[in-house]
């Protein structure tokens, strides 16, 4: 920028730019601060796009497009919110869903269903022992992760 002023005048032009209270310096950083702003405003927005970095009710829009809702980990009282599924096992399950489609009886399919059937399943294996018999384990995410009645 300084080159372009003529040779005579270059030096009191550097000099000027030096002190923080020149006005074109404080142009300059102003318009360099919206435009990081733009910047950040359209990464966030490009995040909340993708299953693997969105958060919260990004994720929640996310997940619905493939038919796959939050669950309900503990319901609403008079006195206390509800506790709802976290982010990272709702992105698990909205990954997976697509193993729920299929009719054939893939083990994803079975493991999907099985984390999606109650809030407090943490995980979920699915095992073929022997043909037309599935075995499907769940870990609870209450005590030691044995499941209960309520999560079997």
């Amino acid at each position: 920028m300084i080159a372009s002023y003529p040779a005579e005048q270059r030096e009191a032009v550097s000099a000027a730019l030096e002190l923080e209270s020149e006005p074109l310096n404080v142009i300059a950083q102003t318009m360099s601060f919206r435009e990081m702003l733009l910047r950040q405003r359209v990464n966030e927005g490009a995040r909340a796009c993708m299953l693997s970095h969105s958060a919260g009710t990004d994720l929640d829009n996310l997940a619905g497009n493939m038919n796959t809702k939050r669950l309900v980990i503990t319901p609403a009282t008079d006195t206390t919110d509800a506790v709802m599924e976290s982010d990272t096992s709702l992105r698990l399950r909205a990954q997976r869903a697509y193993d729920g489609l299929s009719v054939a009886g893939p083990s994803g399919a079975y493991e999907y269903f099985a984390r999606s059937a109650s809030g407090l399943v943490r995980d979920a294996r699915a095992i073929s022992p022997s043909p037309a018999n599935v075995t499907v384990s769940i870990l609870s995410t209450e005590g030691d992760g044995h499941s209960n009645g309520g999560v079997a």
